[in-house]
Protein backbone atom coordinates (compact mmCIF):
# COMPACT_ATOMS: atom_id res chain seq x y z
CA UNK A 1 0.00 0.00 0.00
CA UNK A 2 2.70 2.47 1.01
CA UNK A 3 4.65 1.96 -2.21
CA UNK A 4 1.49 2.23 -4.31
CA UNK A 5 0.54 5.61 -2.83
CA UNK A 6 4.08 6.97 -2.54
CA UNK A 7 4.20 7.11 1.25
CA UNK A 8 5.99 5.32 4.06
CA UNK A 9 4.72 2.13 5.67
CA UNK A 10 4.87 3.81 9.09
CA UNK A 11 2.62 6.64 7.89
CA UNK A 12 0.08 4.23 6.35
CA UNK A 13 -0.04 2.08 9.50
CA UNK A 14 -0.49 5.19 11.66
CA UNK A 15 -3.38 6.30 9.43
CA UNK A 16 -5.00 2.86 9.56
CA UNK A 17 -4.80 2.92 13.36
CA UNK A 18 -6.20 6.44 13.66
CA UNK A 19 -2.95 8.00 14.84
CA UNK A 20 -2.35 10.16 11.76
CA UNK A 21 -5.38 12.41 11.24
CA UNK A 22 -3.53 14.91 9.06
CA UNK A 23 -2.84 12.66 6.06
CA UNK A 24 -3.44 14.48 2.77
CA UNK A 25 -6.78 13.85 1.12
CA UNK A 26 -5.01 12.91 -2.11
CA UNK A 27 -3.14 10.14 -0.25
CA UNK A 28 -6.41 8.85 1.19
CA UNK A 29 -7.92 8.79 -2.31
CA UNK A 30 -4.91 6.84 -3.59
CA UNK A 31 -5.33 4.31 -0.75
CA UNK A 32 -9.00 3.92 -1.62
CA UNK A 33 -8.13 3.30 -5.27
CA UNK A 34 -5.55 0.66 -4.29
CA UNK A 35 -8.21 -1.35 -2.46
CA UNK A 36 -10.83 -0.82 -5.19
CA UNK A 37 -12.98 1.86 -3.55
CA UNK A 38 -14.33 4.99 -5.22
CA UNK A 39 -15.10 8.34 -3.64
CA UNK A 40 -18.33 10.01 -4.66
CA UNK A 41 -19.66 13.39 -3.65
CA UNK A 42 -23.26 14.46 -3.62
CA UNK A 43 -24.98 17.70 -2.83
CA UNK A 44 -26.00 17.90 0.79
CA UNK A 45 -29.69 17.97 1.50
CA UNK A 46 -31.29 21.26 2.42
CA UNK A 47 -32.93 19.57 5.40
CA UNK A 48 -32.56 16.31 7.33
CA UNK A 49 -34.41 13.44 5.65
CA UNK A 50 -37.93 12.72 6.80
CA UNK A 51 -38.95 9.30 8.06
CA UNK A 52 -40.91 8.75 4.82
CA UNK A 53 -37.81 9.53 2.74
CA UNK A 54 -35.68 7.14 4.80
CA UNK A 55 -38.29 4.39 4.54
CA UNK A 56 -38.56 4.90 0.76
CA UNK A 57 -34.76 4.73 0.37
CA UNK A 58 -34.64 1.56 2.48
CA UNK A 59 -37.45 -0.04 0.44
CA UNK A 60 -35.59 0.79 -2.80
CA UNK A 61 -32.38 -0.71 -1.43
CA UNK A 62 -34.23 -3.83 -0.24
CA UNK A 63 -35.77 -4.22 -3.69
CA UNK A 64 -32.35 -3.93 -5.39
CA UNK A 65 -30.90 -6.51 -2.99
CA UNK A 66 -33.84 -8.89 -3.59
CA UNK A 67 -33.24 -8.72 -7.37
CA UNK A 68 -29.58 -9.63 -6.85
CA UNK A 69 -30.49 -12.77 -4.93
CA UNK A 70 -28.62 -14.29 -2.01
CA UNK A 71 -24.91 -13.57 -1.70
CA UNK A 72 -22.64 -16.09 -3.38
CA UNK A 73 -19.90 -17.77 -1.35
CA UNK A 74 -16.42 -16.48 -2.16
CA UNK A 75 -14.82 -19.91 -2.21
Amino acid sequence: MAVAIGSSRTRVVAFENGRNPDMAFSAVLRMMNVVGLDFAMARAREHPPTLDELLREQAEEDERNARRGPPRPRW
